[in-house]
């Protein structure tokens, strides 16, 4: 997040100076904020298998590549304890999981301006557990003005010898 601001801030002067010699700005970073839920199926509540909703947020950086190309960090916090079931922690209850993290390194794929897919790793941290992910997702955006988008996204995380999750988000981007 600190890297994400200092690079922020240094593209901000640039922008600033070359806008004032007149030249023309084509984005180069885009960073978004979507609220969203996180759905398990392998929750666990009072020793029954139960599917769980689960709110997050998610703060993403892309570095656009091409009209078509973006790299980026992805980052999401489930802001709930859970537990979940899984097969090395049966003797112990289920998987006990507190504000989990994930962080991804993500390549999106734009065919058009409002649609992306998306392909990453990564892992989510815990302070009991970790484990890597693989992510696949897609994204709808819907400019607004000011280089700021609406934008929408669908996430599927793989979570390696852990379970999996989906989750379905909303918010803003802005690109600089």
């Amino acid at each position: 997040l600190i890297v994400c601001l200092i690079l922020f801030m240094g593209v901000s002067s640039k922008a600033q100076e070359s806008h004032e010699h007149g030249d023309h700005h084509t984005p180069k970073n885009e960073v978004s904020l979507l609220l969203s839920h996180a759905h398990v199926s392998q929750g666990l509540v009072e020793g029954k298998t139960k599917w769980l909703a689960l709110p997050s947020w998610q703060l993403n950086y892309n570095r656009i590549l091409s009209h078509h190309w973006m790299l980026g960090v992805h980052m999401d916090i489930i802001i709930e304890d859970f537990v979940v079931s899984s097969e090395n922690h049966e003797e112990e209850g289920g998987l006990e999981r507190s504000y989990p993290l994930a962080i991804a390194l993500c390549g999106t794929y734009k065919p058009n301006h409002h649609l992306g897919f998306l392909l990453g790793f990564g892992g989510e941290l815990e302070e009991s557990e970790s484990f890597y992910l693989l992510r696949a997702g897609v994204e709808g955006s819907l400019p607004i003005k000011n280089h700021f988008e609406l934008v929408a996204n669908i996430l599927y995380d793989f979570k390696i010898d852990a379970y999996n999750t989906w989750s379905l988000g909303v918010g803003v981007a802005k690109q600089f």
